[in-house]
């Protein structure tokens, strides 16, 4: 499981996208799932994780989220396969 900061980079009434630095293990896992856990304050930050990361833009699922605006910063909990929210 990692914590990864993230920007949303799209927002529709239908879409939502977040770019991130996301691990590349997590990335390549075929089973994995995310779930936004915080909106981020003004200068708060995340560390990143101490794996090797891939900068890329993923899809969100806007129904859980219809708040979320572009250019918002969030904290999204990335989890393998069989692990627990």
């Amino acid at each position: 499981m990692y914590d990864i900061e993230a920007t949303v980079t799209k927002s529709t009434p239908t879409e939502l996208k977040y770019t991130g630095d996301w691990p590349l293990d997590w990335l390549q896992a075929p089973e994995k799932s995310t779930e936004v856990i915080a909106e981020l304050l003004p200068g708060q930050t995340e560390p990143p994780p101490s794996v090797p990361v891939q900068r890329l833009e993923i899809s969100g699922n806007r129904a859980l989220r219809p708040n979320l605006q572009l250019g918002d910063r969030v904290l999204i909990r990335c989890f393998f396969k069989g692990e627990s929210r």
